[in-house]
């Protein structure tokens, strides 16, 4: 059976990890095995074939599923949401390019426009956020042609995607100052 790799809290990329089991519906979990006798002694219904691993508990809350991937749909179907906000309409960029922005004239006009900031790739995580209650998560081909949109409004990853967000724009550059870090590779 194939493992698909979910996520780490780990830094030094030794455990704990969490793993799907792609042809079930099951997790694998990988973690300090437990030896405190006293949890040991608490522990119900043990069968002889298992162990218990301990994990932090934002390993769970971070890459735990939570509920069915949600089905992906063009973007047409939520351009609405970054003209119909209410408050604020958040967009993390993590790619280099995007193959419909490349060669359109609208791309200038809207860097003219905007409060753009800049934050390597390696600190910011892939997400798109309009108003707070709803995060919109865009699926991409090696070409960087958009293959569609995940949506969901699940409160445990718009938290995530919120907290997200505020460190990038924290962290992040104004576009101005990063240009003047960077080399231009024309």
């Amino acid at each position: 059976m194939t493992l698909r790799f979910i996520g780490t809290t780990s830094d030094d990329g030794d455990c704990p990890t969490l793993y799907e089991i792609s042809e079930t519906e099951e997790i694998l979990v990988q973690g300090d095995r437990e030896t405190e006798p006293e949890h040991l002694a608490q522990l119900r219904d043990v069968k002889p074939s298992e162990t218990f691993v301990r994990v932090p508990r934002a390993l769970l809350t971070r890459y735990a599923p939570r509920t069915a991937t949600p089905p992906l749909q063009p973007f047409s179907a939520i351009s609405r949401m970054f003209r119909d906000f209410r408050h604020t309409a958040f967009r993390l960029e993590t790619r280099r390019g995007y193959a419909s922005d490349r060669n359109s004239p609208k791309w200038q006009r809207w860097l003219d426009g905007e409060d753009i900031r800049n934050l390597s790739r390696a600190g910011a995580e892939r997400l798109h956020l309009p108003d707070s209650k709803t995060v919109a998560r865009f699926a991409f081909d090696d070409e960087d042609t958009t293959l569609g949109v995940y949506v969901t409004d699940d409160p445990v990853e718009v938290l995530a995607a919120c907290q997200a967000r505020d460190a990038a724009w924290h962290h992040a550059t104004p576009t101005s100052d990063y240009a003047k870090q960077v080399r231009s590779s024309e």
